[in-house]
């Protein structure tokens, strides 16, 4: 009898591509509906972890803003730092070009050059020549001493010497298309007082006029002496300091030549002579009558070359000394020779002139 095998039947197998893997966790199955299930996300892969997508909307913007944040204030502690070191670097160089302009400013003058000086701080009023500052004994010991800027102005405190005194001036100063210039100027005014109300005197060879001031800068000048036929003129040195606040007054002398003079006195002698010989002459009423041994006094002298004098007779002994003079005027042609005399009264100091004789 034959005994019946039994035959397992092969197991069914799934092909690879449809078997379904187990899902996986904190994942939805991939055949969600979105439809179905509200918390699906249809603009999200489903495949991402969810802890994922918490990481990149949530912790990735916090990181970015922290390091934001300190990128700023690292560039922001360091922006003002570099601004500050611009701005000091600009202030020391607005500084030493002042500094250096007012150095350069007080070299000139020592060194005698008025053009450089009046070009680095111009010049209010009438300048003397450029001569009479190399003819005078110049300021030493110059030196800048302190400076202040703003952005377009600035101050300046400048030392020099003029003889024995030791001067100190403020200047002040602009600064225009980077470069700076004074705006305050040590020359000052000169007034010249000569004695005659017209005639000048020269400084350095060069005249100047009594009619009106003129600039000099700091220095110690000297009046020159100048002898003529007629006249002869001088003074005794000054100083000027360079206050731009004050102004120096010179005073000037003319006195007549001794040629000049010598006739003077032989025409007064002469008008004296003729008075004493007339009943009502004034010279009686004096016990002093005699015509000292002084220069006679420079009264004016016109351009035209008319010179007014004045000599000194003698003493009034009963009005306590009061002096007698008589007014002379000579006439001179273009060689300054003596042409004629015109004489006034004897003690009338206003009268009219007449012509005289030595």
């Amino acid at each position: 009898m034959l005994t019946p095998e039994f035959v397992m039947p092969p197991e069914a197998t799934e092909p690879p591509s449809t078997r379904a893997a187990p899902p996986a966790r904190g994942r939805q199955p991939a055949t969600s509906d979105p439809a179905v299930d509200p918390t699906v996300d249809p603009t999200v892969d489903p495949t991402v972890d969810r802890d994922d997508i918490v990481l990149t909307h949530e912790r990735r913007p916090w990181r970015q803003l922290v390091i934001a944040a300190l990128v700023g204030v690292l560039l922001g502690s360091s922006v003002p730092a570099v601004l500050q070191q611009a701005d000091r670097t600009a202030a020391v160089e607005r500084v030493d070009g002042l500094r250096s302009t007012a150095q350069r400013y007080l070299d000139a003058i020592a060194g005698g050059d008025a053009a450089l000086a009046t070009a680095i701080a111009p010049v209010e009023g009438d300048p003397a020549p450029a001569q009479a500052l190399r003819a005078a004994e110049p300021i030493t010991a110059v030196e800048v001493s302190s400076v202040v800027v703003d952005e377009q102005a600035g101050s300046v405190e400048v030392r020099y010497q003029v003889g024995s005194a030791r001067e100190r001036q403020t200047l002040s100063a602009e600064r225009a298309a980077g470069a700076w210039r004074l705006t305050t100027s040590l020359a000052e005014p000169v007034v010249v007082h000569a004695t005659d109300g017209s005639t000048g005197v020269l400084v350095g060879g060069v005249e100047l006029p009594s009619s009106r001031a003129v600039m000099l800068y700091p220095g110690r000048y000297e009046v020159d002496r100048v002898s003529g036929p007629m006249l002869r003129t001088g003074g005794e040195g000054f100083e000027v300091d360079g206050d731009p606040a004050s102004s120096t007054e010179l005073h000037t002398s003319v006195e007549p030549s001794e040629r000049l003079g010598d006739a003077a006195i032989a025409v007064a002698a002469s008008r004296v002579e003729s008075c004493e010989a007339q009943p009502a002459c004034p010279i009686g009423q004096y016990t002093v009558v005699a015509i000292p041994p002084v220069a006679p006094e420079i009264l004016r002298v016109d351009p035209d070359g008319a010179t007014d004098l004045v000599v000194v007779l003698g003493l009034d002994a009963a009005s306590g000394g009061r002096r007698q003079e008589l007014q002379l005027r000579v006439i001179t042609d273009g060689a300054d020779a003596p042409l004629r005399w015109e004489c006034g009264a004897i003690d009338e100091p206003h009268s009219d002139l007449e012509p005289c004789m030595p």
